[in-house]
Parts: C-alpha cells; sequence; structure tokens
C-alpha cells in the first residue's frame, strides 16, 4: 500500500560494478495519488473509530440547490468535464467562465430542465453544484469539438488507452482508419485529431508491407494523409500527437523544435517510468482548472527545445515544462541525468496557419490512470463558442 501511495526513491543499481543501470521489471513508481491528482494523509498514530462492512458503494452527490440565475460546478474537477459532455448531449447552453471561488462552468437557471439534469448528472458522478455563484465573469460558451481518433492497423495499445479514457468521460469521438485520413475534407467533420503514442512514423505513413500482412491490412495514412492532415490544421483543425507521434509533425510539417533527449546516451540519462514535476503556463487555456505544477507520468518522452531553423509554424509556445530545476524534477521514482530534461518543453502549443499542433511529450493520458493530468487534454477538446452568457438572459 504505501509503494502505491507515497512517493518513491528507487535506489540506483548496476548490472555490474562500472556496468549499466539495472532496469526493475516495470515502472520505478506509480504513486497513485499523484498520478489522479489528489492528496492523501499518513496517520501513524492509534485512534478509535466507528465502522462497518461495506459491501457496496454508490455516490452520494450533494443535494443542487435552486438557482435564480445561474448553477456552477468547478473546472478544478476533472469529473466536471464529464458532467460538460453530457449536458451538452441534453441540449443545455455550458459556459466557462472566471470566478472567485477559481473557474468555473455554468449553466442558466433559466431553462426548466437545467436542475432535474445536473441532479441526475451529480447523483451519478458526484460533481457538486452550487447555486448563484458570485462575482461570475468572463463567460465564453463551450461547443463540443468533433474529434477523430486515429487507428490504422498498427496495433498501438496508446490508442486503446485513448479510446477507454474518452469513452470513460463521455466524448463522442470518431475512428479514424487509413482511407479515412487520405479523404479531403477532414475539417468539414473534425476539429481535433489525436495520433496517439506507439505507432512508428513509417508505419503510420507507409503501414505494413505486401510480406506482412494480408490483403485489406497493408499500407498507411501515404503522402497524401500527410498532405490532408496539414490543410486539415491551416484550415484551423487541432491536431494533437502524444509522445513519438510528434514525429510526424517534427518531419513533415516543419515545425522548428526537437527532442533535447536524442542522442543522449544510456550511462548519461536513466529514467525508467517515474513521476516528474511539470510547471505550467497559468495563462494558457489548456491549463484551465490545473494548478501551476502537477506530476506527469514518464514512460518515455520528450524534452523539447526550440532549432535555429524555421518552417512553416508560426508562434511556439510551452504549455508545459519540466520543472526548471533539476533537484526538483523528480516527484517520485528515479532519475540520473536530471539535468537533460530540467527547463525543457513537455507541452508545446505550435501555431500552423489557422490552426494548431498540440505536442505533448508525454501520454497524459497513460493507461487511463493519469487523472491529474486529464484536464491538459479534456481542455482541448471543448470549443470555444464566443459569445458571453449575459447575451442569453
Amino acid at each position: 500500500m504505501l509503494d502505491l501511495l507515497e512517493p518513491r526513491r528507487r535506489q540506483v543499481q548496476h548490472e555490474w560494478p562500472g556496468g549499466p543501470f539495472m532496469r526493475s521489471y516495470d515502472g520505478a513508481a506509480y504513486t497513485m495519488p499523484m498520478q489522479m491528482g489528489i492528496e492523501i494523509a499518513r496517520i501513524d498514530n492509534a485512534f478509535e473509530v466507528d465502522t462497518r462492512l461495506a459491501t457496496a458503494a454508490r455516490i452520494l452527490g450533494p443535494p443542487v440547490p435552486t438557482a435564480t440565475d445561474w448553477y456552477a460546478f468547478s473546472a478544478e474537477v476533472t469529473r466536471s468535464y464529464q458532467a460538460v459532455n453530457r449536458l451538452l448531449e441534453a441540449g443545455l447552453s455550458v459556459f466557462k467562465a472566471a470566478s472567485d471561488d477559481g473557474p468555473i462552468f455554468i449553466v442558466t437557471a433559466s431553462d426548466p430542465q437545467s436542475r432535474a439534469v445536473l441532479t441526475e448528472i451529480s447523483n451519478q458522478i458526484g460533481v457538486t453544484v452550487v447555486a448563484d455563484p458570485p462575482a461570475v465573469s468572463m463567460s465564453v460558451q463551450q461547443q463540443a469539438a468533433r474529434i477523430g481518433v486515429y487507428q490504422g492497423w498498427a496495433g498501438s495499445m496508446d490508442e486503446g488507452w485513448t479510446r477507454l479514457v474518452l469513452e470513460n468521460f463521455d466524448y463522442a469521438y470518431e475512428t479514424l482508419m487509413n482511407h479515412d485520413v487520405r479523404e479531403k475534407g477532414l475539417s468539414e467533420r473534425l476539429d481535433v485529431i489525436i495520433i496517439p503514442a506507439e505507432i512508428p512514423l513509417n508505419r503510420l505513413i507507409e503501414g505494413a508491407s505486401d510480406e506482412d500482412a494480408p490483403p485489406g491490412y497493408r499500407g498507411g495514412i501515404g503522402e497524401e494523409g500527410v498532405e490532408n492532415l496539414k490543410a486539415f490544421v491551416r484550415g484551423g483543425g487541432t491536431l494533437v500527437t502524444f509522445e513519438g507521434a510528434d514525429a510526424l509533425v517534427i518531419e513533415h510539417f516543419g515545425v522548428p523544435v526537437r527532442n533535447a533527449l536524442q542522442g543522449i546516451s544510456g550511462s548519461d540519462l536513466f529514467l525508467p517510468a517515474s513521476l516528474l514535476r511539470m510547471e505550467l503556463d497559468e495563462d494558457h487555456p489548456l491549463t484551465l482548472g490545473s494548478p501551476n505544477e502537477v506530476a506527469a507520468k514518464w514512460a518515455g518522452g520528450r524534452a523539447y527545445e526550440p532549432t535555429d531553423f524555421g518552417g512553416d509554424a508560426g508562434r511556439v509556445r510551452a504549455v508545459g515544462t519540466w520543472a526548471e530545476d533539476p533537484d526538483r524534477l523528480l516527484m517520485s521514482g528515479v532519475i540520473v541525468g536530471a539535468e537533460h530534461l530540467a527547463g525543457k518543453g513537455a507541452i508545446l502549443d505550435v501555431e500552423y496557419g489557422n490552426g494548431r499542433i498540440l505536442m505533448y511529450g508525454f501520454r497524459v493520458q497513460h493507461r487511463g490512470q493519469t487523472h491529474g493530468t486529464y484536464k491538459l487534454l479534456f481542455n482541448a477538446l471543448l470549443k470555444n463558442n464566443p459569445r458571453p452568457a449575459t447575451e442569453d438572459r
């Protein structure tokens, strides 16, 4: 239990004196509270408390009060994004807003079904709803983005985990096969396209050969698909890459960044799966609802730095950065060579034509466990409709 709950500092060992680092069977740390974005308390002193055997559990949401103007729930709660999806599916208007208590989502009380729908949602997923929050400002209506998740024939486990997370939070999405990407007009049916990790670039573009797969399972998106993805982003779409999927945009989109870890030897950098401190740009829309620092699950990843050449991309903005101080980078696990990551980019927002490319240098949704970083993805899956809530009243 302590191994799962408390920060770990694994001892660095070598296979033999002066030899390569010895890797454990699996990750160096799990530390579920960090992954989930919650805090725990350890009680070392004995205490007495009344208990009873629990044979079942159900969510008990607090009663939803009656509002005069607005119902609100916190955007700092990850499940709130599932609530937004259910409200939009029910046909209700949802707004993102600022308040004295932090960022919130609000729903007008003038809609006769608002309280009933919110009560049902609260009872099902436990989101706390309040009435008439004070000092509401900067409200912007939200729309569900039309999401496509690339699958192809590559057989990526990360693609499966991505689908599971989206489904668990009630996101509608379209699975994209190679022929879907090769068809023109992606922007006519999609707003966001996600390329998961664990799909090598040559497998993405060229696919399996005649020797590797039977007819019908060969090939990839091809150069035609690459050009269609470029046109999709230039036309205003958002392309999301997880970890190694960034090779597509670095090599084919002319994005002027590189992975600073490329070429560093295993004797200079030892980083089995661990939890690293990531510092966030609090003014960027992707970080809405997140603290200034979060624990990011490293299971292989990237440390981005700019290159000295131009390209088709516009401004490149670091949304998340690996901790500037190498001594603060590791939160749980083990690392040798922290200076190679410290201060480098972990999440990039790249302007490209009228759209953008979001490059996540780690798996923000790693194996359906990292609830503490989900919001950094979920905020990309909502579209702002630039109409203040007061126009509806």
